[in-house]
């Protein structure tokens, strides 16, 4: 029967354990879910335009074409401006000298080729006495189609410094299945760049964004896998990822852990065929384990509990929690590392909690007095081993005063040793002047705590007398114990100043004394 009740109670516990781990991978699942993809939005903020900068210097690599205007400068010995629009034709024309097809060259070829044309009208410019400098003035636009998975695909008019990045921006970016990392710009029927933005957001690296030239197709196919990755990373995100890449790549992408991260494993959720299937990745395994789509990464954070840590609480110095090595391997190490024991540490008993293996706890009394001198073992300690060392104070509380009456601070105030009742008055702010100073009471609580039965006695009453603020006779021997009670009476024979107004046909009008209790209005007008 024993043995039926311990199988039934660890399947609960299995039963439990796995249940909050479903939980827990549930919620990876949710979490992953609401993050964004990360460089979707790149195209969509308006402060990250791509805009070609026009006040450059011409690139090496820019091709003249029609609409293009060029200035042409010649000084020396000669001078003259030309500033002309290639034509659709792809040529220029120069007075004296007719057309002059530029289209197609660079500058540098552009202006070697217009040097040895002008110099049929200008013979200086085939010498030193005369120069000729060529100019991009206003530049040409160019048609380009960007097609695919974006937000609005169509055909853009662009400036022909115009590249990939800033066609996409333009047409608002890749849409909900766009690929931020398979994006091909074909030109005359053939591809000629595959663009990765990642390559610019993770690296900063421009190289795939290339110029564009008249009639270029940017196509953005759909994207390959998203990853999703989750907990103790930089910055957890869904990111695209190409085919064969790891998941040390995605934990790159992400900025690394965090410091808190449980680094060794790793937990992957994916789904394929009929059922979800899990994954725990050791770190020596990131660099093999390729990613697909739909995968789900969470980081867990270590775990909260130490390894080499004991802790000391109570009367010393520096309680809190130290490391468990040689130096604070033992009782009297440890109070010796928390600065030593302070005076009103009780000594008699501490007391250790030990953590047992199935978690657990005892306690293990430790008589200090003993360890301290030398006269009993210094116990070894343990990880996560407690030490409590009490404080006298807490073990007896000092407990409060009280008193009442005819002084100015009536209330109750902290316990000192030693204290007196005169003590107690002065903290009250002294006696009023209708205090007496015969009798004062003090009230006692009874304290046996070895009796066995109930009493007919229930407290214990004092009367001392005061003279110029002293206890006088043998009540001046009386010391105040915890939450004694002083009642300071009102003299009897204390009266506060009685008068009368007396108005009208008397001699003296105006105020009167009393000095009686059956005085008579004939006393005072007599």
């Amino acid at each position: 029967m024993g043995k039926k009740v311990l199988v039934f109670l660890l399947l609960l516990s299995f039963i439990g354990w796995t249940k909050a781990q479903q939980e827990e991978l549930q919620n990876g699942t949710e979490q992953s879910k609401q993050l964004q993809v990360f460089g979707r939005n790149i195209f969509a903020s308006r402060n990250l335009s791509f805009e070609p900068n026009l006040n450059i210097p011409t690139p090496e690599n820019y091709r003249l074409g029609p609409g293009d205007e060029v200035i042409i400068d010649v000084w020396g010995t000669s001078e003259n401006t030309v500033r002309e629009t290639i034509s659709p034709e792809g040529s220029i024309m120069v007075e004296n000298i007719g057309p002059i097809y530029l289209s197609g060259m660079n500058m540098e070829e552009a202006e070697r080729y217009l040097r040895h044309e002008f110099s049929k009208i200008y013979a200086a410019i085939s010498g030193e006495s005369a120069h000729i400098k060529v100019t991009l003035g206003k530049i040409r636009s160019i048609m380009v189609n960007v097609m695919g998975e974006v937000e609005v695909p169509g055909t853009y008019r662009l400036s022909a410094f115009a590249s990939v990045f800033h066609a996409l921006y333009r047409a608002g970016g890749v849409n909900r299945i766009g690929s931020l990392r398979t994006i091909q710009v074909v030109r005359s029927g053939m591809k000629v760049a595959d663009v990765d933005v990642y390559e610019y957001i993770m690296k900063g690296k421009l190289t795939d964004d290339i110029r564009l030239s008249e009639g270029d197709v940017i196509l953005v196919s759909p994207y390959e896998n998203l990853v999703g990755i989750s907990g103790k990373v930089k910055r957890p995100m869904i990111y695209e990822m190409k085919h064969g890449e790891s998941l040390a790549t995605l934990i790159g992408y992400t900025g690394g852990f965090t410091g808190d991260a449980y680094r060794n494993t790793v937990r992957l959720v994916r789904r394929s065929g009929r059922e979800k299937q899990i994954y725990n990745v050791d770190q020596q395994d990131y660099d093999n384990f390729i990613l697909t789509d739909n995968d789900e990464v969470s980081v867990e954070a270590v775990l909260g509990r130490f390894s080499n840590k004991v802790e000391i609480h109570g009367a010393v110095y520096r309680a809190g929690m130290y490391q468990l090595d040689s130096v604070t391997g033992t009782i009297k190490r440890l109070i010796q590392q928390a600065e030593g024991l302070r005076g009103d540490a009780f000594l008699n008993r501490a007391l250790l909690r030990r953590e047992r293996e199935d978690l657990s706890h005892e306690m293990i009394p430790v008589d200090l007095k003993k360890l301290m001198a030398g006269t009993a073992p210094d116990l070894p300690l343990q990880k996560n081993d407690v030490l409590y060392i009490s404080s006298i104070k807490e073990l007896e509380k000092e407990g409060v005063l009280f008193i009442y009456g005819d002084v100015a601070k009536p209330g109750y105030f902290p316990f000192a040793r030693n204290m007196s009742v005169q003590d107690l008055i002065l903290k009250a702010g002294g006696l009023l002047e209708s205090a007496s100073t015969v009798r004062i009471d003090v009230s006692r609580r009874i304290k046996d705590p070895k009796s066995v039965s109930s009493s007919t006695v229930i407290g214990k009453s004092f009367t001392v007398e005061l003279k110029n603020g002293l206890l006088i006779g043998e009540s001046n021997t009386l010391k105040l114990e915890p939450y004694d009670m002083v009642f300071v009476r009102r003299s009897p024979g204390y009266q506060k100043q009685a008068n009368v107004t007396v108005n009208g046909e008397v001699t003296f009008t105006g105020n009167y004394a009393l000095t009686k209790k059956n005085e008579r209005l004939s006393d005072l007008i007599a």
